[in-house]
């Protein structure tokens, strides 16, 4: 009972760090304690525990599909808002927290920000899998580094819906690495 209260106790932090969960489920932690202190616990107890426990792991298991999605997120936003720690929580939704320690919401990003934010919440968490998603002009309020690397960003967001996309771009830094997939449309002239 000790490691299978101390597997819960695990799951439950990670997703409090995750911000999916607000617990802390502070039975379990009682319970370890209990079995610490006095090396066993009462048979009574331990079926109310068994109860709890098989209760938590249902209601973490529901957080499965979301967890590595939430992982992609926050790994691809920490990647790209330097100086910008993102905090996800039930309550607050999205904020982040910069350098001073100083917590902000998401319209008080830069406009490129809000859009590398929205774009990365877009392929992971709203885009049906394996669809097509069509960007139009991505490049606007992006830093040149960024549209450097929005492709290939592109491509790493996408592989876990299995996700398509086509995009319309005036922006050379955009389709530079990607000469060999790019269609130029030209629009035919009166004499033509």
């Amino acid at each position: 009972m000790k490691i299978e209260l101390e597997n819960i106790d695990k799951q439950e932090n990670e997703l409090i760090e995750l911000g999916l969960y607000e617990g802390p489920a502070t039975e379990t932690k009682r319970a370890r304690i209990l079995l610490e202190k006095e090396g066993h616990i009462a048979p009574g107890l331990l079926d109310a525990l068994n109860v709890l426990s098989n209760g938590l792991k249902k209601k973490f298991e529901t957080f499965k599909d979301i967890k590595p999605k939430v992982y992609t997120f926050t790994d691809f936003i920490s990647n790209h808002l330097s100086g910008k720690e993102l905090i996800l929580s039930r309550r607050e939704g999205i904020q982040f927290r910069i350098h001073d320690e100083t917590i902000i919401e998401p319209w008080m990003l830069s406009s490129g920000e809000q859009h590398i934010v929205i774009i990365a919440y877009f392929f992971i968490f709203v885009a049906p899998e394996k669809s097509i998603v069509l960007i139009d002009e991505p490049e606007i309020s992006l830093h040149v580094k960024w549209q450097e690397e929005f492709l290939e960003d592109m491509l790493e967001l996408s592989k876990q819906s299995q996700l398509r996309f086509i995009v319309a771009t005036h922006s050379p830094s955009i389709v530079s690495r990607f000469r060999e997939h790019m269609l130029l449309l030209e629009v035919p002239t009166s004499n033509e």
